[in-house]
């Protein structure tokens, strides 16, 4: 099938050309086209349509843990996070995947539903969250999963969140592509959910840095932190370019201004080689680099 770009506004998608700075850590060339949709309908029939022409595409959400090249991105970008619709059902949370993890911890705050405190500042949307199990303070978003609609290769299927296998900082769904899902929360009250929000919130205040950063560059190792690591490797405030190490937390590059995307790669290659040079040991990447 001939690929039109145009036909994809058929399928309640909004196309941009040409646009900078998805990646939260504003580097990276334009992005030849973007494709919103604005619904699980419109995903479903741009990510049908795409597959037919056997185009290349990526999808993403808040681009929050995703880095752009610099040159020019040809592959057609998804961007989900204009399907934001979420319900509350009782003790469950139906979200499209586009919706805001922090604007649904708020909502469950308002309402005494527990369970989102620990995930409360990661800015994700829920497929993206989901995607890479995110978590944070020995919890994940995987164990309130009750289950979650995928779409892959042409079909749409549910399965369990039981029968997902939920990995550390990640999920294999064989190239499927989450639409939506239904959180398991636990009742509890607006004020004690608050208490629970602001204690992790202060945890995350005074460990994390704050500035423009795609979060957490490395996976922990089983039994060890990559930020001890990385630490202990002697890479605190180590830069390249306007790329930097965080002297807060090692496991987080910052954009001290002008950073490019080289900048970034460069210095997470070095952080990578001196962790293994002091101790052995591989660090494996949580953030997605896109080529």
């Amino acid at each position: 099938m001939d690929f039109n770009i145009d036909r994809l506004k058929r399928q309640e998608c909004i196309i941009v050309q040409n646009q900078k700075n998805m990646s939260a850590f504003k580097s990276g060339g334009r992005i030849e086209n973007v494709v919103y949709p604005t619904s699980i309908r419109g995903l479903v029939g741009a990510l049908d349509y795409l597959y037919l022409c056997g185009k290349d595409w990526v999808v993403v959400g808040n681009g929050t843990n995703v880095l752009f090249p610099d040159t020019k991105y040809r592959k057609i970008v998804v961007c989900t996070k204009k399907a934001s619709k979420f319900v509350v059902d009782g003790n469950l949370v139906y979200a499209s995947c586009g919706a805001s993890l922090g604007a649904i911890a708020a909502e469950c705050k308002r309402i005494g539903l527990s369970g989102l405190e620990r995930l409360h500042g990661i800015p994700a949307t829920i497929g993206g969250a989901i995607a890479m199990n995110a978590g944070a303070f020995g919890g994940s978003i995987g164990e309130l999963v009750y289950s979650v609609d995928l779409w892959q290769e042409g079909h749409v299927k549910t399965m369990l969140g039981k029968d997902v296998d939920w990995q550390y900082r990640g999920v294999d769904f064989g190239g499927g592509v989450v639409l939506g899902a239904q959180l398991q929360m636990t009742r509890s009250t607006p004020v004690d959910v608050t208490v629970r929000g602001k204690y992790y919130d202060n945890k995350r205040e005074r460990t994390q840095p704050k500035g423009v950063t795609l979060g957490s560059v490395f996976k922990n190792p089983d039994g060890d932190s990559a930020g001890r690591l990385i630490e202990s490797a002697g890479m605190k405030g180590y830069a390249v370019g306007g790329a930097v190490v965080s002297e807060k937390h090692a496991n987080f590059i910052l954009n001290s201004g002008g950073a490019t995307s080289e900048d970034f790669v460069a210095l997470a290659k070095k952080v990578k080689e001196q962790v293994d040079k002091c101790t052995g040991i591989d660090l494996e990447y949580e953030v997605r680099i896109l080529k």
